[in-house]
């Protein structure tokens, strides 16, 4: 969830010339963050504050690993500023530093995020490509195409459809993460064993400036109207298919609200849902990473803790509060999450729940599955199953789960590929 919550893309817009492209990068390897600051425009200098640069890059390190090369570097030339795109290979994954250099040679964007160079993604072992079909397609969601793909088990003339909904920011369809497609994984591993996937390009993705575009954008216009076009697209163009909701971190979040829409799914899978408050799962993640780095930013926290009290006041649309609110979202987006309660709206939902948690997950907890288990686990509708070594990406691994494992390539645990296949499949039978 955005910045503090998954720690690893941090800063803002972009650009850079010439040659003072490869001095600022050099600046960066070589840890040179006072002259890299004296660089910066007037502008630039009012958000980054000194020693914010320092602190960034100390943060992409304990994600990526140690820097190794400079890879690629690319230009683009605009009429106020020259925007560059130079690819570094880090120890865990690719990573690309976006500059953008003023016309009088400024320093006026600095931003990273991970490279399109990244390491060939890699078919999950439990796969087998030769029972599957793959087709992209389009649809449309209140005047916005939406691109998706369906994956579908081959030589099946009926098969049950899951259409999936990605966590909170602007995912892709396979909420790509570094060197990891946890829905692309799910999508070959239930295909391979006769249950076909809808996986979907979020509409905040290609259309960033929507959340603008719309008024008062709320969880709704992200999740629920979304989903809903999903299911009227599928709907047609497989009839007679049953169709289920499979949703991760903030799309399992939103369940109980797909399920008691008019849609007719047949049933609904949550991945890692938070039972809690939203505000109060950032402040867990931002103490919980600063415990694991030794170091408490007490000004951060500061600020965080400021900001979740601005989001607590949010009861109508006509409080006054103080901005810019926690994870940069706008009131009207907190007035729609602290007026939903998932836990109530889930008592009406009558259809097949299947709720699954990794429990080295810091980001939705066992804590929060255990609320689930406290209100549901004696209703016969409901279905639940924890692992013990899986991380909030369904991945396996060792240790306290941090945000440097997330850079590390791995796939979703075919446990839950085969729990997620033997739990539909027998709905069907």
């Amino acid at each position: 969830m955005r910045k503090v919550l998954i720690a690893f893309i941090l800063l803002i817009a972009v650009g850079l010339y010439a040659d003072l492209a490869d001095k600022i990068t050099d600046m960066l390897i070589n840890e040179q963050f006072t002259e890299c600051e004296e660089l910066y425009s007037k502008e630039m200098s009012e958000v980054l504050l000194p020693g914010r640069l320092e602190s960034v890059w100390h943060s992409l390190i304990e994600s990526t690993g140690t820097f190794e090369k400079l890879v690629d570097k690319k230009s683009d030339k605009r009429e106020e500023f020259t925007a560059y795109t130079i690819t570094l290979k880090f120890e865990n994954v690719y990573m690309d530093l976006l500059l953008t250099i003023s016309n009088d040679e400024k320093l006026s964007g600095i931003y990273f995020k991970p490279s399109q160079h990244t390491t060939n993604f890699e078919i999950p072992p439990y796969t087998d490509a030769k029972a599957m079909i793959e087709e992209d397609v389009e649809f449309d969601c209140q005047g916005y195409m939406i691109k998706g793909t369906i994956t579908i088990p081959k030589n099946m003339r009926s098969f049950p459809i899951i259409i999936m909904a990605t966590g909170s920011g602007p995912n892709d369809r396979d909420e790509t993460l570094a060197s990891n497609k946890p829905f692309r994984d799910l999508a070959y591993g239930l295909a391979s064993q006769g249950v076909a996937t809808f996986r979907y390009d979020k509409r905040t993705k290609n259309y960033p400036i929507i959340v603008k575009d719309i008024p008062g954008f709320n969880i709704d216009d992200e999740y629920l109207t979304e989903v809903n076009a999903a299911f009227d697209f599928i709907s047609k163009k497989w009839k007679g298919r049953n169709i289920y909701f499979l949703g991760h971190s903030m799309g399992a979040f939103v369940a109980p609200k797909i399920m008691t829409s008019d849609k007719a799914f047949q049933g609904a899978i949550m991945l890692a849902a938070n039972a809690r408050p939203t505000e109060d799962l950032v402040l867990e993640q931002v103490q919980y990473i600063m415990d694991i780095k030794g170091k408490v930013d007490k000004a951060d926290l500061a600020l965080i803790k400021a900001q979740l009290k601005e989001v607590k006041k949010i009861t109508s649309l006509d409080v006054e509060v103080a901005e810019p609110l926690l994870l940069g979202l706008s009131k009207e987006y907190w007035y729609s999450l602290n007026s939903y309660d998932q836990i109530a709206v889930a008592e009406e939902v009558e259809k097949p729940i299947l709720v699954l948690q990794g429990e080295r997950d810091y980001q939705v907890t066992m804590t929060d599955f255990n609320l689930w288990k406290k209100y549901y686990d004696g209703e016969d509708n409901w279905d639940f199953k924890s692992y013990p070594t899986l991380n909030h990406l369904f991945i396996a691994g060792q240790g306290p789960s941090q945000p440097s494992e997330y850079m590390k390539a791995g796939f979703v645990a075919e446990d839950v590929i085969n729990d997620i296949a033997r739990w539909v499949n027998e709905l069907e039978k």
